[in-house]
């Protein structure tokens, strides 16, 4: 019942958020940008703080196959909380995407099978943690791209490093994750779904990221290459 308490909470905190940035005049797609960074930093500091102070062997060690624990199950209250919001509220305000909706669909299914199963929850941990590795540059690039600056050194040296961290970490980090589901316990529903996570990245991959860097490698080369000569 308290973790029901505190995702509701959450969801309250989020919402209260956005719509006092909004309020405050900051675009939509900005506060959106802004709460999605915001929730990548207290995750990212909420594992370093498992794995610092030896609070879950689980995560710390990355053992994979064990029932999900109450440090675990924490972790995928905020991160449920955070994903519902932005899930309903773009959808609302019409800015939920094909791609947006597919990634959070999978993020939610993953949460939601260990909370109801009772387990894969140090699975999922490593799974959010290498799949968001690239967020600061994926928002700070839209964030960029709503100020007009879709033609400035600092737009395309941020989509070329969304582009390099999504890539490195679909192609190398998450297939990894997969040998060693394979190798452990894990169940194979969660081993399903990271798979279907990975090929819904490799699509990504080549229609999405691969033009745009593309298209970045192609902006610095006639701004700073092509002048020399």
């Amino acid at each position: 019942m308290i973790h029901l308490i505190a995702f509701v909470c959450l969801l309250f905190f989020w919402s209260t958020s956005y719509k006092m940035m909004v309020k405050q005049g900051i675009q939509s797609e900005i506060s959106f940008a802004i709460l999605s960074m915001t929730h990548w930093l207290i995750a990212f500091i909420y594992f370093q703080t498992i794995v610092s102070f030896q609070l879950d062997k689980d995560v710390e060690q990355k053992l994979f196959g064990n029932e999900l624990t109450l440090i675990q199950l924490w972790f995928h209250v905020l991160t449920c909380s955070y994903f519902t919001f932005d899930l309903v509220a773009r959808f609302f305000k019409k800015q939920l995407g094909q791609w947006l909706l597919i990634h959070h669909s999978f993020t939610l299914l993953f949460i939601l099978i260990a909370i109801l199963y009772q387990f894969s929850g140090s699975e999922n941990i490593y799974v959010l943690r290498y799949a968001t590795f690239c967020n600061v540059p994926m928002n700070m690039k839209t964030i960029l791209a709503k100020k007009g600056m879709q033609k400035s050194d600092p737009y395309h040296i941020c989509n070329l490093l969304y582009a390099t961290i999504y890539s490195i970490n679909f192609i190398y980090f998450l297939p990894q994750l997969m040998i060693q589901f394979y190798q452990s316990d894990t169940s194979m529903l969660t081993f399903f779904m990271l798979s279907l996570l990975c090929a819904q990245a490799h699509y990504t991959i080549v229609k999405i990221h691969y033009p745009s860097s593309r298209s970045s490698l192609t902006f610095f080369y006639n701004k700073y290459i092509q002048q020399v000569y």
